[in-house]
């Protein structure tokens, strides 16, 4: 009799390291788009998971295979995976934040994009600045860095491990940092339109008889896109700040 014995131990750890990196990486506009058909994601991440476990040294140490084990693993994995993912995600909806909030002060208001990555109204400003900072975050290898950080975190929490370190303010600190950093993207061009408000208040003292609603609009719309075409050669050190929050964020998450 031949007894063939088939070793389960990498197939288990790939399956949940692709729900961690899955989850991650799928909350994120650079690689959760729906343009991507489901079985090519599936397959692409269930790739990368095959060879981030294979290039790991030291290797994983073995899984248990029983039922309540792997539910229990499987859980934490998908924890991880959104803790790591919404860190990624707040970094580039700073972007649509500060958009946001130029679109209210230039009268955009009302004007939304259907954007067809998230299937969800998009601010004007905002998905222009998010795609300039997805533009960036791919120019200089930000993706590289990303797949070698899951790969890390492998090392700081193992497959399956409770998240004893977990600490709630971290994640409440970087959610306050989505806003507070999005104002200052989009700073210089939200002062400027608000010097403009002033000057048409002024003008509306000199010239009551005139009708500076209506005038306030493409002057306040000139402003603000004259303000934040200038200052976008200028944004590096903000889409730096913005990106390095997202690693302090996971390393506080793990406890580097």
């Amino acid at each position: 009799m031949i007894s063939l014995r088939i070793d389960i131990a990498p197939l288990i750890a790939t399956l949940l390291l692709s729900l961690r990196i899955g989850i991650a990486l799928f909350m994120t506009p650079v690689l959760g788009g729906i343009g991507v058909p489901t079985m090519i994601r599936v397959f692409a991440l269930l790739g990368l998971a095959f060879c981030i476990n294979l290039g790991l040294q030291p290797p994983l140490p073995p899984l248990a295979s029983d039922p309540s084990h792997l539910a229990f693993a499987m859980c934490m994995e998908a924890l991880w995976g959104a803790l790591l993912g919404f860190g990624i995600s707040t970094a580039f909806a700073t972007f649509l934040v500060g958009g946001r909030l130029l679109d209210l002060q230039m009268g955009f208001g009302v004007a939304t994009l259907f954007d067809p990555a998230s299937r969800a109204q998009t601010p004007l400003l905002g998905l222009l600045l998010q795609m300039c900072a997805i533009a960036a975050f791919l120019a200089v290898d930000g993706h590289h860095l990303l797949l070698r950080a899951l790969a890390a975190s492998l090392q700081a929490v193992p497959l399956g491990t409770v998240p004893l370190r977990l600490q709630p303010q971290t994640v409440l600190a970087q959610f306050g940092l989505m806003f507070s950093l999005g104002i200052v993207v989009v700073g210089p061009a939200v002062f400027c339109v608000f010097l403009a408000d002033i000057g048409m208040s002024v003008l509306s003292r000199v010239l009551p008889q005139a009708n500076i609603f209506l005038l306030s609009i493409p002057v306040k719309v000139f402003a603000g896109l004259a303000t934040l075409a200038i200052s976008l050669p200028f944004l590096a050190p903000a889409m730096n700040r913005v990106f390095a929050s997202m690693l302090r964020y996971w390393n506080a998450l793990m406890g580097i």
